[in-house]
């Protein structure tokens, strides 16, 4: 009878424990069920937070930048602090500077990859300050994204990509 007395709230923490650890293992589900579903029909977005030029500069970012695929519409707000390889017009404006640009021609291409997560090219039209961008996601929603461009050194950002769908 002792032996149960003691048992017993071993027992219950080990129910407890595992209740709780499979309700997480939900909610991480639930999140990856969406970001499949966001990812799957086109309707994401990238948050940048750090950005790291083809020389290895690394730079916090601090403002809102973004990849926002929206169906059959592409947005990019991303900065730019690598090299130039052809000398802007006279009169470039600031805009110039960065990597911006919405566009509605673009192709994309979506890959699983053996972990879980996506492997995605998107390849803009008539953009000259991004020829290819290039997403790599996780199952937990982090991503590593390339921009390339005919023009400019490479830039690649890290952050994290969420669904644009609401539960």
């Amino acid at each position: 009878m002792k032996i149960y007395r003691l048992l017993l709230p071993f027992l219950t923490i080990l129910c407890l424990h595992s209740s709780a650890q499979s309700s997480s293992d939900q909610a991480k589900q639930a999140s990856y069920q969406k970001l499949k579903h966001g990812i799957d029909s086109r309707q994401f977005h990238f948050l940048a937070k750090s950005a790291t030029t083809s020389k290895g500069k690394t730079v916090q970012l601090t403002g809102a930048y973004f990849v926002f695929v929206g169906g059959d519409s592409l947005t990019v707000a991303l900065p730019f602090f690598g090299t130039q390889h052809q000398s802007s017009h006279y009169g470039a404006s600031s805009d110039d500077a960065g990597i911006n640009f919405h566009t509605h021609q673009f192709t994309y291409k979506a890959d699983t990859t053996k972990k879980g997560g996506w492997d995605i090219t998107i390849q803009p039209e008539g953009q000259s300050s991004a020829s290819r961008i290039y997403l790599y996601i996780s199952s937990s929603g982090s991503c590593r994204t390339n921009v390339n461009s005919t023009g400019r050194s490479a830039m690649t950002f890290y952050g994290n990509v969420l669904s644009n769908f609401k539960d």
